[in-house]
């Protein structure tokens, strides 16, 4: 017969058991009244306590402290070591306003009364006003400071003058006052001294300036300023336009400068600047063709499918200039329309009769307002695209079909390609009937 037990409560006990493992083992303490005192834990007594004599008292247990993580230790431990150095890396920025030197740099002269330090050139370099003048004279883009007043205030240099080594025996010369923005965003006036006997935008990038304009040049950029700006725009989405309002913002430029920063936006200048350096970087491989296919030989694998998403509408206007890619990846838009103009694409096949988007009637319900309808094209199986073509209809059949054409053009006399398509038994049996 099992009688009722009172007053018992459950205290767990932490055991280490076998390789290191940390687990816990529940154990049974008797407070009063229990059917069966004999069996009692291994590793506590049994506390019995009698109803008449004692009245009921808790056991008090001690809770065990948690077990950090290791993740938890190494956050914790680097905290307290930024927390210890705040002090001192507090002293050091403050330090950092006052000379570190007083010697020239250059000459080793003692500096009582004015500083020039240049960043540009170094953390600690300090220079009297005569080897500024002297080092600085090639160095246009640094930007040096003068100790004035208990701090550093920028060193106005006023105009720098930039002779880039024209003579009179090249041709006619002529000085032009340009304002260059530099690596980091920061605007100067240089005096630059242009002759007839080269282009003026060969006179700039020579000077590593990108120019705003192809003629009579009055602003130009820094071309490492310029990368950094495709690098922003690629990877974190940053426009021409918010990169200058960026710039604006760091360096507290003045408002002829913010409008002369604005060239990038208004001018073509960042269009043409990527596809030049474009075409620097892929002068050996233009990267249309995938280093992983088969060159001669072996079997192709290719997929097909159309964007319906990339469409373009007729009043967005028109270009002024061709493509600036030409046909590196897509198709002349005048190749494409005649072969799809003069093409019997009329399907009857019974495959796939729910699925219509091959079928030449029911491509004629797109939107007259759409100048393109969206992009065709096709990839290999590493994902590298191959070639594309602009859409003016539906998911006709000619597409494809002048795809296949193209395709096999290109390709090695004994490759094989296979060819993946969400329609494939509808192109397929059109193939088969055309022959």
């Amino acid at each position: 017969m099992f009688r009722r037990r009172t007053g018992i409560k459950v205290q767990r006990h932490f055991v280490y058991g076998r390789k290191g493992t940390y687990r816990q083992r529940p154990s049974r303490v008797l407070l009063y009244g229990s059917g069966n005192t004999g069996q009692t834990s291994a590793c506590i007594p049994p506390v019995i306590i009698n109803d008449a004599e004692q009245p009921i008292k808790d056991v008090e247990v001690e809770p065990q402290p948690a077990r950090s993580s290791r993740h938890y230790e190494r956050k914790q431990s680097e905290l307290n070591d930024w927390m210890d150095a705040t002090t001192t890396i507090d002293h050091a920025l403050l330090g950092n306003w006052a000379p570190h030197s007083k010697n020239c740099k250059n000459c080793n002269a003692v500096l009582n009364t004015e500083f020039i330090r240049c960043l540009d050139c170094g953390p600690t370099v300090v220079y009297c006003h005569t080897c500024m003048a002297t080092i600085h004279q090639h160095n246009v883009l640094h930007f040096p400071e003068v100790w004035t007043c208990n701090t550093f205030l920028p060193y106005s240099s006023g105009i720098k003058a930039v002779n880039t080594g024209h003579s009179s025996e090249c041709g006619v010369s002529v000085w032009r006052i340009v304002n260059a923005f530099d690596d980091k965003g920061r605007c100067h006036h240089l005096n630059i001294k242009f002759c007839s006997c080269e282009e003026e935008v060969t006179t700039i990038i020579k000077l590593n300036l990108w120019p705003a304009t192809a003629k009579c040049v009055k602003v130009a950029f820094s071309i490492e300023l310029l990368k950094w700006m495709e690098v922003l725009l690629l990877e974190c989405q940053v426009s021409t336009k918010g990169f200058c309002e960026a710039l604006t913002l760091k360096n507290d430029l003045q408002p002829f400068e913010v409008n002369q920063l604005k060239e990038l936006i208004r001018k073509e200048t960042v269009f043409e600047f990527r596809h030049s350096y474009y075409k620097m970087r892929n002068i050996s491989d233009d990267g249309t063709v995938c280093p992983a296919c088969p060159k001669d030989g072996g079997t192709k694998f290719v997929s097909l499918d159309a964007n319906f998403g990339l469409v373009r509408k007729k009043n967005s206007g028109h270009s002024l200039e061709p493509p600036k890619h030409e046909n590196r990846y897509f198709v002349a838009d005048g190749k494409v329309q005649e072969f799809v103009g003069h093409y019997n694409d009329c399907s009857s096949s019974k495959e796939c009769h729910r699925f219509k988007a091959g079928d030449k009637v029911r491509s004629k319900s797109c939107s007259d307002k759409m100048d393109i309808t969206g992009v065709f094209g096709c990839v290999c199986r590493h994902e590298f695209p191959i070639k594309f073509m602009n859409l003016q209809h539906g998911e006709r059949l000619a597409y494809p079909v002048f795809l296949l054409h193209n395709l096999l053009s290109s390709a090695a006399t004994d490759q094989h390609l296979n060819i993946t398509y969400d329609i494939a038994c509808v192109l397929f049996s059109h193939l088969k009937k055309e022959n």
